[in-house]
């Protein structure tokens, strides 16, 4: 389609293969997956890869952390199953509590890729190259660490750790930013602690106040907008 200028296709930070190392994962280390999620990702990056450059297309592959916000009621996602369990009062299950994830808040993400989708239309034979958007180090943290936060945050609440593993699960994931900050000048602007805040305040705001959330969150994008600019 002549009239598209830039596309971007969303992988997944599972598309690497997962070695289990402390560092994080560079762009330029082997993709691949010992379950079929991870391995469909990696299918994926590289088919991206293939009609790019075979038809000079205008296309990237974007890979984001664990990404974390309101509105999301997805089923076997940690933040969704924390709060339907918040509202039913039971205890939220977790299946591996001490796997490290790079945890991140949705728009971080979301404006890496508006920012690399901008700088593809400009200059497509720089950008039309794998990017990964995560957080800073610091902000890595334990599955079972978010879930006591969010209780914490909630005001309430409880977990149980079970042992039904249907399929294998990465111990530690890292992602290497310092591609998108140096090349596009990308950057996370919010920590782990005001990310969970805010996730919290959004859930907490259309149960219990019943507020208007497209104007909730018109109104968190422009106020992360001062942010980046």
């Amino acid at each position: 389609t002549k009239s598209v200028k830039s596309a971007l296709i969303i992988t997944t930070d599972k598309c690497y293969e997962n070695k289990e190392w402390i560092y994080g994962y560079r762009e330029i280390d082997p993709l691949g997956g010992k379950d079929p999620y991870s391995a469909s990702k990696a299918c994926m990056e590289h088919l991206v890869f293939s009609y790019s450059k075979c038809f000079n297309l205008p296309l990237a592959a974007v890979r984001s952390g664990n990404v974390i916000g309101g509105g999301d009621w997805q089923v076997d996602r940690l933040v969704p199953d924390c709060i339907k369990a918040f509202l039913k009062e039971e205890p939220v299950k977790i299946r591996n509590p001490e796997a490290i994830r790079p945890w991140q808040y949705v728009l971080e993400p979301l404006f890496g890729y508006l920012l690399l989708a901008k700088k593809i239309w400009e200059e497509p034979e720089n950008y039309c190259e794998p990017w990964n958007f995560g957080p800073f180090e610091k902000d890595l943290a334990k599955v079972k660490e978010l879930v006591e936060k969010l209780i914490q945050l909630w005001g309430k609440g409880s977990y149980v750790i079970t042992n039904k593993k249907e399929f294998s699960e990465t111990n530690l994931l890292r992602l290497d930013i310092s591609k998108a900050l140096l090349k596009l000048g990308w950057s996370p602007k919010l920590d782990l602690d005001t990310a969970l805040q805010k996730t919290i305040d959004w859930y907490k705001t259309f149960y219990q106040k019943k507020e208007d959330m497209f104007l909730y969150s018109l109104k968190e994008i422009e106020e992360y907008e001062e942010k980046c600019f």
